[in-house]
């Protein structure tokens, strides 16, 4: 795939070390990500660290729905 238009990920805390092993190239072939996180479950990765490499890889990230402080959109 070249590109993407919008990607949904709710993985149930995989999304964190999926996400973040991504590199930012590939990540740029993405317009839109919408994440259901699920910190409680990542396995050691925290909001900021997705956050983070969201942001560094070009994307401008919010929160748009927090459903508890570990799980949100």
């Amino acid at each position: 795939i070249d590109r993407c238009d919008l990607m949904k990920f709710n993985c149930e805390g995989a999304e964190f070390p999926i996400l973040i092993k991504t590199p930012p190239e590939a990540l740029a072939r993405i317009r839109r990500l919408l994440v259901l996180y699920h910190q409680d479950l990542s396995g050691g990765f925290g909001l900021h660290d997705l956050l983070g490499h969201l942001q560094a890889s070009g994307f401008r990230a919010r929160i748009v729905l927090r459903e508890s402080a570990d799980r949100g959109w």
